[in-house]
């Protein structure tokens, strides 16, 4: 719900600001592209043309209390659920030993030790591969061992754990 409250504010501002400019550039050129390219110039033609950018000033207002008003009401809740949906949309990984190695091997001693304290505080993502054996005996029955499997045919398999 978090993400999602982010993204429309998100999308109201930018559709505030289309808005503001489209108004600008109505008014005359010169002052589309002063508004484009000076954004302290666009609090002036605010003031000067109300009548012209009022729906994109309030639109932008609903985008900022959209954004403003669920942190406000429960900001630990609010921040505990959109760290939540970050981590579901973005996790971690870990690179493979080589790459690690030869990326440490081009950082400064100093950026080494941070590099080797940051990651000890993290959670290890990547675990290593088990090797099972996967069982079929005579009648067709399937089982999984940690051993290859005496007088039946087996298959290895490499799993995480």
């Amino acid at each position: 719900m978090a993400f999602a409250l982010i993204l429309l504010s998100g999308l109201l501002f930018l559709v505030s600001g289309v808005m503001l400019l489209i108004a600008a550039f109505r008014e005359g050129l010169l002052w589309g592209i002063a508004c484009f390219f000076l954004p302290p110039v666009q609090l002036i033609f605010i003031v000067l043309h109300w009548d012209r950018c009022k729906t994109a000033v309030l639109t932008w207002l609903a985008g900022l209390l959209v954004l403003v008003v669920p942190v406000w009401m429960g900001g630990e809740e609010f921040a505990a659920d959109l760290k939540t949906q970050l981590e579901t949309y973005a996790p971690q990984q870990s690179l493979p030993a080589e790459w690690q190695e030869k990326l440490e091997s081009m950082l400064p001693d100093s950026a080494k030790k941070e590099l080797r304290r940051a990651s000890a505080q993290l959670p290890e993502t990547v675990k290593p591969k088990q090797t099972v054996y996967k069982c079929i005996d005579a009648r067709k029955n399937v089982t999984y061992s940690e051993v290859p499997c005496p007088n039946q045919q087996s298959t290895e398999m490499k799993v995480s754990q």
